[in-house]
């Protein structure tokens, strides 16, 4: 800033002179300013030097058994990056009460995953960076252009870092964008090295990891032991990063601070551009919009990697720093092997206190046999641990001490309370299972932040939640899909179905894909007919959907493994396929959807007739000459839910008609939700009477959500008139057949597994 300014106004006094750190501290401190800072000191653990040289011991045991060089040892760590960085230090005055600093109240970050790896001389690779975005599509990333331009790859190559970009909810790092680091990072890597060095493609490797709690679940440990089982996962010990985290060591040290400075060029370039166009200093506005910064934030992030990178020897520093190099040394290979004699390399899992850490359990084979743990009876223990310091707020049973409680929902299997009573409005937080103690949610009174805590940070908990709602016939938390299944079937219920299940009456299957959560799921209901005539149904499967491309292969697959599951037929994949699935599915029912249309052309299929028929409704609603009017309909209806005066006024109206004292149905306000507009026909006279009484009222009161007024929507004697005929005509007509096809009297257009009526069942006394 002093050289622009000097640049700008004084350009004479910078003829041979420069503005030096050291001049400008001087200058500064003449005028009685100092610099100020606010830091936070990292504590480790007094044992931290036991703690990273026993980790090193067991990498030493491991390399040596199974034959891993240096060149196989990745690491990777996250770290937060500010989209539009400062530094967070300037000059103040000496004793200043406040610093003010620009754009320091700029929280908007992303989340940067940086892999590394050793090679053969243990100097170390930079493979790349991994960015998440905060957002729930694609459209948070950097433009595409950027992105397909060739300056990003998605992929490591042989010296050719990458920056594959993501993005979930809030910007933070979860399992599913860890699976993806593998994918575009490590394993890449970890592929051509073994190419390069002739060696087998199941030879082991190692990666080395922080104990973040979403990394030490058993559903990321399975999914990488299941996709990847010759990489063998270690842990950093809690709260030693700063000693043996090899980015925590050097890299963040020196990544943030060059992008810091990269801002502050572009700052500094911004400031000298606007001045010299005559902008005063005091009104000079640089340009950091979201959409401005995050392009050139993304040439910051990758600059500023490219010269780490190119920094050999700090790299090589840092991974001596963390004392992973000694590893491969005799000296630590033979003191591995003598620990490992008297059993001390692996020592027990302790239990912890209740103010303690939990202690990183092992993740990989060795350790697990070394321990005499199996992988199974790990994770069980790991569940055993935390249930020792918290008691578990979730009862199966419908009674306690003799008193009748309420049944929980399914998510409280991943949470726990610290309260021993089963006092479930005395709770105020939660703490979960999978992400640690440390970890709380907010109780509120209801299981909706629960649930949304497994939706977001454990996707894979929810999909098993869901799936284990779909096999016990209930609900698996608050709306889950209207419940999942509707009526909830008791145990003894469920069991009769399966005995009438496996008594070969054919039966018939809807289908859907919805979205839960940011979530996808595809829904099979099962319907069929007992031999008295009786209609039962069930959910079939709940199938997360999110990593499958919803193709026709896709649907008929899933569709197939979840009936022969039921003993629908049987469906065997393979070399040699057998399939008997369509013999014992007698129709099938869905949306128009040509995905799933498509794919289950191998059923005697039909068209969900409640959606065709709501569609149709729709459309009629939407035609000229009566979508004026039901748009007048909405917009009063969500006066008086929105307006406590004017619903108070209105059934003051409908006492004097001696109309039943109700409020509109806020589902008018929907598109959708065309059955409660035949229900306005019979408040034609209060709604009259309101606009003669209360004229004033009616003309200017706003209370809608969109700023329009009550009187922008009264009603004329031609809008009701169409109401009356489209209510007797059209919707009464419609709801009616919607009614018999559904068996049902709740009628909605969100209605696409509707229970299938009698007439395409038909049972099979064989």
């Amino acid at each position: 800033m002093i050289r622009s300014y000097l640049g700008e106004h004084a350009p004479e006094r910078l003829k041979g002179f420069s503005v030096s750190d050291s001049w400008t501290k001087a200058l500064l401190y003449s005028i009685n300013l100092t610099p100020r800072k606010g830091t936070s000191n990292r504590k480790e653990p007094s044992d931290w030097e036991e703690q990273i040289e026993l980790m090193v011991l067991q990498i030493a045991y491991i390399a040596e058994k199974e034959n891993i060089p240096p060149a196989l040892i990745t690491a990777f760590d996250h770290t937060g990056l500010q989209i539009m960085p400062v530094r967070n230090q300037t000059w103040a005055e000496v004793n200043a009460d406040t610093v003010p600093l620009m754009h320091l109240d700029d929280y908007r970050q992303i989340t940067g995953v940086v892999a590394e790896a050793m090679n053969d001389d243990m100097g170390g690779v930079v493979l790349g960076m991994q960015l998440v975005y905060q957002g729930t599509t694609d459209k948070c990333l950097p433009a595409r252009d950027i992105r397909n331009n060739g300056d990003f790859p998605a992929v490591y190559s042989p010296g050719v870092m990458a920056y594959p970009m993501t993005y979930t909810y809030n910007h933070w790092a979860d399992e599913e964008t860890n699976m993806e680091l593998f994918e575009a990072l490590i394993i890449p890597y970890l592929q051509q090295t073994k190419v390069r060095l002739s060696l087998p493609p199941d030879q082991k490797a190692i990666t080395l990891l922080d104990c973040w709690p979403v990394q030490k679940t058993a559903s990321f440990r399975s999914r990488v032991k299941t996709r990847y089982p010759w990489l063998l996962l270690r842990y950093i010990p809690p709260k030693c990063t700063g000693k043996g985290q090899k980015f925590d060591v050097d890299g963040g040290g020196i990544v943030k601070p060059k992008i810091v400075a990269r801002a502050q060029k572009y700052v500094e370039s911004e400031f000298t551009r606007q001045m010299k166009e005559g902008i005063p200093a005091d009104k000079v506005n640089v340009d950091v919009r979201l959409g401005t910064i995050k392009q050139r934030h993304l040439y910051w992030v990758k600059e500023s990697m490219t010269e780490f990178a190119a920094n050999m020897p700090a790299r090589k520093k840092g991974w001596e720093k963390t004392r992973v190099p000694n590893a491969f040394t005799d000296a630590y290979k033979a003191r591995a092997r003598e620990l490992h004699a008297q059993g001390k390399l692996f020592p027990p899992l302790p239990v912890p206190a209740d103010d303690e850490e939990q202690p990183d359990p092992a993740s990989d084979d060795i350790s697990n046999e070394e321990q005499g743990v199996d992988s199974d009876d790990e994770e069980e223990g790991e569940l055993e641990l935390a249930d020792m310091t918290l008691q578990p707020c979730e009862d199966d049973s419908e009674w306690k001490d003799g008193v009748k409680v309420k049944r929980k929902a399914a998510c409280w299997r991943y949470v726990m309370c610290k309260f021993s009573e089963f006092q479930l409005e005395k709770i105020e937080r939660v703490y979960c299972k999978i992400s640690g103690p440390d970890f709380t949610v907010e109780h509120s009174g209801n299981t909706s932040n629960m649930r949304s805590h497994l939706t977001h940070v454990h996707k894979d908990v929810f999909c098993e939640m869901v799936s284990s709602a779909a096999g016990n016939g209930t609900g698996g938390g608050d709306g889950e899909r209207a419940r999942l299944v509707r009526g909830g079937k008791k145990h003894g219920h469920r069991l009769r179905e399966e005995s009438l299940l496996a008594e070969k009456i054919l039966p018939s299957i809807a289908g859907d894909i919805w979205s839960e959560g940011g979530i996808a799921i595809f829904g099979i209901p099962v319907y069929w007919l007992t031999a008295d005539g009786k209609c039962l149904e069930r959910l079939l499967a709940a199938i997360p959907f999110s990593v499958v491309r919803h193709t026709a292969d896709e649907i008929i697959l899933a569709t197939k493994r979840a009936c022969s599951l039921m003993g629908i037929g049987s469906f065997i994949e393979g070399e040699s396929p057998f399939d008997t699935v369509s013999d014992f599915v007698h129709a099938t029912t869905s949306d128009s959807a040509s995905n799933i249309v498509s794919g289950w052309k191998c059923f005697d299929g039909h068209e969900c007739n409640c959606h065709i028929i709501a569609l149709a409704v729709i459309k009629y609603l939407e035609s000229p000459g009566v979508c004026n009017a039901i748009k007048k309909l909405r917009g009063m209806t969500t006066h008086f839910n929105h307006s406590v005066i004017g619903r108070h006024l209105l059934h003051d109206c409908q006492a004097k008609y001696e109309l039943t004292s109700t409020s509109p149905p806020q589902d008018n306000a929907t598109p959708g939700g065309w059955k409660g507009a035949f229900l306005m026909a019979e408040w034609k006279e209060a709604v009259q009477l309101y606009d003669v009484e209360h004229p004033k009222k009616a003309a200017t009161a706003v209370n809608n959500p969109d700023g329009t007024k009550y009187g922008d929507h009264q009603m004329s004697g031609c809008d009701w008139d169409v109401v009356r005929e489209s209510t007797y005509y059209v919707l009464c007509q419609h709801a009616a057949a919607i009614d018999l096809l559904q068996v049902t009297k709740t009628v909605t257009v969100s209605s696409i597994l509707p229970v299938i009526g009698g007439r395409i069942y038909k049972v099979d006394p064989c």
